[in-house]
């Protein structure tokens, strides 16, 4: 398993796994009680994340392939089995990568919209 430390001008977050391939983006981190995941996707585009199988509420921090913060979402619930929890969280900007992380360490890190990123 490959990790990642991304820093901010704020912060950095240590222990991100980074996934690039189909599969392991496509899985991300439904069934599993924690974790960080960097996904990284061929081409910028608007992605979306889904919540399907989650255990824990996530900050989502969708990155450019400049690797600046183009919008975040914060404490994203698991989807539930009412349709209204049904929702695909998408960017307001296209992104080459997406950040989940665990509820609340984007803002304890002072990672936000606009940030550039190094990892």
């Amino acid at each position: 398993m490959f990790f990642l430390e991304i820093e901010s001008p704020e912060g950095k977050i240590e222990g991100v796994e980074h996934k690039n391939s189909f599969f392991s983006r496509t899985l991300g981190l439904m069934f599993r009680k924690e974790g960080r995941i960097l996904m990284e996707f061929p081409y910028q585009d608007f992605y979306g994340v889904w919540m399907p199988f989650m255990r824990f509420p996530i900050d989502i921090a969708f990155i450019s392939s400049e690797k600046e913060i183009v919008d975040v979402k914060r404490n994203v619930k698991p989807i539930g089995i009412f349709p209204s929890t049904w929702r695909i969280y998408r960017p307001e900007k296209m992104c080459k990568y997406i950040l989940e992380v665990e509820s609340g360490l984007l803002e304890d890190k002072g990672f936000s919209v606009g940030d550039e990123l190094k990892f």
